[in-house]
């Protein structure tokens, strides 16, 4: 590796132009290269200065990589882990950030060549469409899943794993199966449900007049982690089995809910909601400490990293 990393994010979207940014936050020394197919991305890139260049050509922008971070769509990753797969050089280290693990993990066994390592990622940001496009502190005191393959060098897990605390974020491993399922839960059965509340209240004969009252709550309640209907399916799609195995359990709940309010049962759903209210204030408590607590000691443990101990030190844990 040379004396200055070079790393390639392909993909200068919302994640991909943050990544630069974070990176470019630290005192590491490296080149962040920049690769997207829409050059009006490439030129925010460039300006916002989250990248140091970019190349319009894809194999030129990754052949000299010593990491390589697809910040694609689900359906942009296969086609291009098999246009680069020739191209990279022994020892490269690809990943990406899409939220869906088993299927990314199988056509990287499938398509990459043993020489590089691929470990998958799943930087678990918070969801906000009214901030800037980029934003160097959005991975700070956030989760990052990692799931190498079977063959991943350690030392490619360790380089990454470091990446991802320089960014400021926590590092933690689990299997893409495991993943996949506690993703679904949180991310993709909240999807469904929205597309399940638009089709019961755009469809109904009174949405004309209902919607003149939608507000906030409404919102809310239909946002979707994306805005196209293909990317949608797909993601739906590639995650059937655990989404069917969490539809299933919701209706059941859904059940539960409907019971108690048919029955007209006052203690009881007092009792049912009032539990629930308590979960979810603990859980939100719990995120804003470790907000805070990022904020307080992660970017000065960030910056001390040189690019050497990139390679060889593993990162401090931060208190969990």
């Amino acid at each position: 590796m040379s004396a200055e990393p070079q790393i390639t994010i392909v993909g200068l979207g919302h994640i991909g132009g943050s990544l630069g940014l974070a990176l470019q936050r630290s005192a590491v020394s490296m080149q962040i290269v920049g690769h997207d197919k829409e050059p009006g991305a490439s030129a925010e890139a460039k300006k916002q200065q989250a990248v140091e260049r970019t190349s319009w050509n894809l194999i030129s922008a990754v052949e000299d990589a010593d990491i390589v971070v697809l910040a694609l769509p689900l359906s942009a990753i296969r086609p291009t882990l098999q246009a680069i797969a020739p191209e990279l050089k022994s020892g490269t280290v690809v990943t990406d950030t899409a939220s869906t693990k088993e299927v990314v993990m199988a056509w990287a066994e499938e398509l990459l060549p043993d020489s590089v390592s691929f470990i998958g990622g799943d930087p678990l940001v918070l969801d906000r469409r009214n901030e800037a496009l980029y934003n160097a502190n959005l991975f700070d005191g956030r989760n990052y899943a990692l799931v190498p393959t079977a063959n991943a060098d350690p030392k490619a897990v360790e380089l990454l794993t470091n990446m991802v605390s320089l960014v400021g974020a926590k590092p933690f491993f689990l299997d893409a199966v495991e993943h996949d399922g506690l993703r679904t839960a949180v991310t993709h059965l909240p999807a469904v449900l929205s597309v399940a509340l638009l089709k019961a209240t755009t469809e109904n004969v009174a949405w004309r007049e209902m919607s003149t009252m939608a507000g906030q709550a409404y919102d809310a309640a239909t946002r979707l982690p994306a805005e196209d209907a293909q990317l949608l399916q797909e993601l739906f799609l590639n995650n059937r089995g655990h989404l069917l195995r969490w539809l299933d359990s919701y209706l059941a709940s859904l059940g539960e809910i409907r019971g108690l309010l048919a029955a007209g049962e006052d203690s009881a759903l007092s009792e049912t909601l009032d539990a629930l209210l308590m979960t979810r204030e603990q859980w939100a408590r719990g995120l804003e400490g470790e907000l805070a607590r990022s904020l307080e000691e992660g970017l000065d443990e960030a910056e001390r990293f040189s690019w050497g101990a990139l390679l060889g030190l593993r990162p401090k844990r931060r208190p969990s």
